[in-house]
């Protein structure tokens, strides 16, 4: 399996969220059964993705080559009120598969773009707007 090594550095920007990163990046892929991994209950649903954590604003990139196959919005305070707007990119990559990107900030590609191996997606997002839950509310996985 190819490994892909998460851009951790924390900037000035994100500086604020150290003490939160060194709790939930582990800097390595959730294995099966983890918080994060391929097929996770989440209660309401399957988790059928991989969550990979990064500081907010950190660079996304493409893992292969490939062609934008759609874009829109992932999270936002419509579905529920205390998550951020965040967008999504999925590229069909050169062998077939399709590859979402996830819970970003914002977005460089449209639908139709050509992708090179390497190239800027986005940036990271941060889903939960942490001013707005409150204890008494209950939480739901996403």
């Amino acid at each position: 399996m190819k490994q892909w090594s998460l851009n951790t550095k924390l900037t000035e920007e994100t500086a604020s969220e150290e003490i939160i990163l060194e709790k939930i990046v582990s800097g390595r892929i959730p294995q099966k059964r983890e918080p994060g991994s391929f097929w996770e209950d989440r209660g309401d649903r399957y988790h059928c993705g991989i969550d990979l954590y990064a500081p907010v604003n950190t660079e996304v990139f493409s893992v292969e080559g490939g062609i934008v196959a759609e874009t829109g919005l992932m999270t936002s305070p419509e579905i529920l009120p205390y998550w951020n707007p965040t967008h999504y990119v999925i590229i069909e990559h050169e062998k077939g598969l399709f590859c979402k990107y996830g819970e970003l900030a914002g977005f460089t590609m449209k639908k139709g773009d050509e992708v090179e191996p390497g190239s800027l997606i986005g940036r990271v997002g941060m889903v939960l707007n942490l001013s707005l839950i409150h204890i008494s509310e209950p939480t739901r996985p996403y």
